[in-house]
């Protein structure tokens, strides 16, 4: 009997908008930005506590991924991204190993205007 193991690499972001640029790589457009994302608890001491993460997103125009949607992206702005996590690593200049992950988004919602 075979059996079919599905793969799933999915994440979902809902925050807001730090640093956003839309470059054009030749026929087509690439934005890449970070988004924060909030996450908060209460601790053993009753206090609330608030813990921002930032995530390095890069999506490519595409139909989820309109031209239009690409140039409202601004700094500030509350946005929902559904993707794939991929982690990444090179050799720098320095010759010191880099290692990081990034969102590869393949939808972007803008959730306020």
């Amino acid at each position: 009997m075979n059996t079919v193991i599905e793969n799933i690499n999915r994440i979902e972001l809902v925050g807001r908008i730090g640093n956003v640029s839309v470059t054009k790589v030749g026929d087509t457009e690439v934005v890449r930005m970070s988004v924060a994302t909030t996450y908060g608890y209460t601790n053993l001491d009753k206090e609330k506590v608030y813990e921002t993460t930032w995530h390095n997103v890069t999506a490519w125009k595409g139909e989820k991924v309109t031209e239009d949607t690409m140039h409202k992206l601004k700094k500030g702005v509350d946005v929902r991204v559904v993707g794939r996590l991929r982690a990444y690593r090179f050799v720098n200049a320095d010759g010191s190993e880099v290692r990081g992950y990034e969102v590869v988004a393949h939808e972007i919602e803008i959730v306020q205007e």
